[in-house]
């Protein structure tokens, strides 16, 4: 069992979309927007500051991120594990593709890097993505790596046989890319999958009593500069979702605290 980590809920405010906080006074926000070349891709600079930031405060908590066009910061936060643990990525990509811009972190490309870089590394669980999308992905077939697609999570079967070669003995980090939902539960910036947030919770739920979870972070905002009145809408719905989203995460820590006491890794204040 690793040693008990100070717990830190944050929020990386990259663009101004967090005018209202997602939940409560018990975030801490960090002010982002003067962290210039971090859009899409990240520079060393950017790249070093982030990583500062993290670092300082750790990765035991929940914590969102801005828009999609950040993801890449699940890999900071994982470059902070220094055990064996799995990644599991809720996301309707699979953000490993080869990035355009060589040596620089993206939020297309970041998943891949984990892979490639990250020693402690077990597993990496894909969800929700289409088969199609998963049938372009080269590292399909890496034994790391576990596809569970969208298609296959609405045929209980198949999924649980996906499910069962999860190491369910050493601990977790959830990622969650909001895009992986339907748009009547969430409005992102890209393109979105068909997932309702009751299957997501359904499969949080599992995963939550199942593992250990190290630390959760959650992208998907919509941006500022888009058509105001899109914009005001996918607030409205975002921001209900945040709060419906980590809420249903705190109970379910706490709840797992109750049963066994023991074994977590996040305690939410």
């Amino acid at each position: 069992m690793q040693q008990k980590q100070q717990v830190r809920n944050l929020i990386f405010d990259f663009t101004g979309v967090y005018e209202q906080t997602p939940v409560n006074e018990q975030f801490l926000i960090l002010n982002c927007t003067h962290i210039h070349g971090s859009r899409l891709y990240c520079s060393k600079q950017a790249k070093d500051k982030i990583k500062k930031m993290i670092h300082k405060y750790g990765i035991h908590g929940i914590h969102f991120l801005d828009s999609g066009d950040y993801h890449y910061i699940t890999k900071f936060m994982t470059d902070e594990i220094r055990f064996p643990f799995s990644l599991v990525m809720f996301d309707h990509h699979t953000d490993m593709q080869e990035p355009l811009v060589e040596g620089m972190t993206s939020c297309g490309s970041w998943a891949a890097e984990v892979m490639e870089q990250n020693p402690y590394l077990q597993q990496l669980i894909l969800i929700g993505q289409s088969i199609k999308t998963l049938r372009h992905c080269t590292w399909i077939h890496n034994p790391k790596v576990i596809a569970i697609s969208y298609e296959e999570l609405t045929k209980r079967k198949k999924a649980a046989q996906k499910f069962h070669k999860l190491r369910t003995n050493i601990p977790l980090y959830l990622s969650i890319d909001k895009d992986v939902l339907r748009r009547q539960d969430a409005v992102t910036n890209w393109n979105q999958g068909e997932m309702s947030f009751s299957m997501l919770e359904d499969l949080l739920l599992f995963l939550i009593h199942q593992c250990d979870i190290v630390g959760v972070d959650i992208c998907g905002e919509y941006q500022q500069e888009s058509n105001l009145t899109e914009y005001l809408h996918a607030q409205k719905i975002n921001y209900h979702l945040n709060n419906e989203l980590y809420e249903f995460l705190k109970c379910q820590f706490q709840k797992r605290k109750r049963i066994n006491p023991k074994k977590r890794f996040i305690d939410i204040p």
